[in-house]
């Protein structure tokens, strides 16, 4: 049978019960996978395979992993194969893998219960004293952010058979632990994928609600891909696993690297929105190429690597081209002024979003959600688009290509991208039709993401999860990173106030409130969440917020020119040192 391994781990496919094994190096723990179960025709079957074989050649990766695929037959479906993808890299114990289904005649995916009847996996957290369930997506409505819960996992729960979201399941015995993962964003409490505990400490990794739909076709031009999963075992206890897969998010679990760089931001929106409450402007009103080139001589003072135009540099939205008004001469200037500070350029973008009079939406009107068009942050209206459509969504994937070249944007933020359908779709289309939309788009972001990064290495792409009801999970990691956090509810409270009030009481707040979510960082890399810190205040409310951006959430914002004097020294030479 069939053996892969690097430096790191080894995967043996089995003919006994598992599908294959994994073992890390240096511990003696071998952990059996379980075949995947799924419910076709009516009929639930465990796709255990007969002559399984290497399918294609190992694969190098951008990354320095190395891509094996293995698979064959189902045994008690014939026509119907199953390929499990695994990715290994030669210096970190974690195996990310994912399966394909595929069928020589048209099957149905089906759901006896109503609810879904499919496994992705099986592995065994017996012998294990403790168990803690790592979840990502509890949105705290106090600060207004996401943040994590490590929860203990009891005995008891496993008797009781629990369901838990996760998405990463952590074990620790006897001079080892264990890990299991999967990418997606489950929206917590409400599980899309879970943790089906079991009695004699096994855990199965399930479809929750909207994985698929009743019915949905497998088929010779139609296979079925799940989500990519991971598993690990380090010798030590949790925190030598906890490094390790830190470790791995950092530098294996992306094939670009570009969105992993610590760079330093700076993005227009802190002063667009001040601007509005406090000098009765629009939001638009110091989005213009002046004010734009001269917040890039002091952002460039102050060490920032890349400045973000934010909402309001297009002329509408679905064509995404400078608004020809607020930069006569398209972002030829901005480029050249961010060259000779060797600073790269940010646009924003909402990827749901298309202006009644773009070409993007006269080419996809079958995609639009929804007839109601409205302003989208002050400028033309706009409808929103499904971004599960594949066909939208490779247009605006290929739109992101085409302006790397043309303007030389390097980061791209998305912002409005809510994983929900519209209420009127929700109502007319049904529950389960609304699950797979959700557990769909996600997807979609992620392949929208790796679409552009794969012919445009170079490139970031920034996911906003500043709100509830986003992709927030392990899947957006494997192609970009999150802006995590703007003001937190407070500012509600604090912006009607004058801009001496805001000084005077909200930046050592502000700061406190927004280094809440760097508990994130003993599993994901704090410079994967950016939040933007305040020039502004006394000198020691500087030094907070300094402190606050080199921990490693790296974001700058705020009414530059207006910084209190000697701000935008200090900010730059503790930045550069």
């Amino acid at each position: 049978m069939p053996t892969f391994a690097t430096r790191a781990a080894s995967i043996s496919v089995a003919e006994d019960g598992a599908l294959w094994r994994y073992r890390a190096a240096g511990t003696d723990r071998v952990v059996p996978v379980s075949a995947p179960t799924i419910d076709v025709d009516g009929a639930s079957v465990t796709l255990h395979v007969v002559d399984a074989h290497e399918m294609l050649p190992p694969r190098a990766l951008p990354n320095g992993a190395t891509e094996f695929v293995f698979g064959g037959p189902a045994r008690d479906l014939p026509g119907l194969t199953l390929r499990c993808t695994i990715r290994l890299s030669e210096t970190s114990p974690v195996a990310r893998f994912r399966y394909t289904i595929e069928s020589d005649r048209v099957r149905r995916l089906t759901k006896p219960d109503g609810s879904g009847a499919m496994r992705y996996a099986s592995v065994s957290y017996a012998g294990a004293t403790l168990v803690t369930e790592v979840r990502l997506s509890d949105f705290n409505e106090l600060t207004y952010a996401y943040e994590l819960v490590e929860q203990r996992v009891t005995d008891r729960q496993f008797a009781a058979r629990n369901r838990l979201i996760g998405p990463i399941l952590v074990g620790e015995g006897d001079g080892w632990s264990a890990l299991t993962a999967y990418e997606h964003g489950s929206p917590a409490p409400e599980p899309l994928i879970a943790f089906d505990l079991c009695a004699d400490g096994g855990v199965d990794l399930v479809a929750a609600r909207g994985n698929y739909l009743d019915g949905q076709e497998v088929g010779p031009e139609r296979p079925f891909e799940t989500v990519w999963f991971q598993l690990a075992v380090v010798p030590g206890g949790v925190d030598e696993l906890a490094r390790a897969y830190r470790s791995w998010v950092l530098d294996g679990m992306a094939l670009s690297q570009a969105a992993r760089e610590p760079h330093v931001y700076y993005n227009t929106w802190g002063w667009q929105e001040r601007d509005k409450e406090w000098n009765d402007a629009s939001y638009l009103a110091a989005m213009n190429e002046g004010r734009v080139l001269e917040e890039i001589d002091i952002a460039a003072r102050m060490g920032v690597d890349v400045f973000v135009l934010d909402v309001g540099w297009f002329g509408s939205a679905g064509d995404w081209q400078p608004d020809p008004d607020r930069f006569p001469n398209g972002m030829a200037r901005v480029r050249e002024r961010l060259d000779a500070h060797g600073m790269q350029l940010g646009l924003w973008f909402a990827p749901k979003a298309a202006a009644v009079t773009s070409t993007l939406l006269a080419e996809h009107l079958d995609s639009a959600e929804s007839d109601e068009a409205e302003p989208v942050w002050e400028t033309e209206a706009s409808v929103p688009m499904n971004l599960v459509d594949r066909r939208y969504a490779d247009a605006f994937a290929d739109r992101m290509i085409e302006l790397v070249d043309e303007l030389g944007a390097t980061y791209f933020k998305w912002d409005g991208v809510n994983i929900d359908p519209t209420p009127e779709e929700q109502h007319e289309r049904g529950e389960e039709w609304s699950a797979h939309y959700t557990f769909e788009i996600v997807r979609s972001l992620i392949r929208v993401a790796e679409r552009i990064t794969e012919a445009r290495p170079q490139v970031i792409i920034d996911l906003d999860v500043t709100e509830p009801r986003r992709a927030m999970g392990l899947g957006f990691l494997s192609a970009g990173k999150f802006f995590h956090i703007n003001h937190g509810r407070f500012a509600n409270y604090f912006m009607p106030f004058t801009r001496e009030e805001w000084t005077r009481n909200y930046v050592h707040l502000r700061a406190g409130l927004c280094r809440g979510p760097l508990r994130y960082d003993r599993w994901i890399p704090s410079t994967l969440f950016l939040t933007h810190y305040l020039p502004e205040g006394s000198p020691a409310a500087q030094l907070v917020n300094i402190a606050s951006l080199i921990l490693g959430q790296n974001g700058v914002w705020g009414d530059l020119p207006g910084a209190p004097e000697g701000c935008v020294e200090l900010f730059g030479e503790t930045i550069r040192t």
